[in-house]
């Protein structure tokens, strides 16, 4: 189990790194903004997050589980509905990149 959790926290290390820099690249001209907003919505979902999955008392993971596969499926759904790129921006990728 130690192994699962070790390997889980190694690639949320990964993914964040580079979650950081594409949510800052949006916003060049304004970095520290960008980066003090990601803070920001971070600590939010951390504090209000958090006591939620501690409503099961020691013994029992589900109430972490279940917020853990409410938060994939939100993610999931703002993936496919909130941030679907215009086909004038795909066509822009290609062409130039980023």
């Amino acid at each position: 189990m130690r192994f699962v959790e070790g390997l889980a926290t190694h690639l949320l290390g990964l993914l964040n790194d580079g979650e950081i820099d594409l949510a800052i690249m949006y916003v060049p001209e304004h970095p520290g903004t960008g980066s003090a907003v990601l803070g920001f919505v971070q600590w939010v979902a951390a504090g209000v997050i958090a006591p939620i999955a501690g409503l099961g008392g020691e013994h029992t993971a589900v109430p972490m589980a279940a917020i853990m596969i409410v938060g994939a499926l939100a993610s999931m759904i703002g993936l496919l509905v909130i941030a679907r790129a215009s086909p004038a921006a795909v066509a822009e990728w290609s062409v130039s990149g980023p």
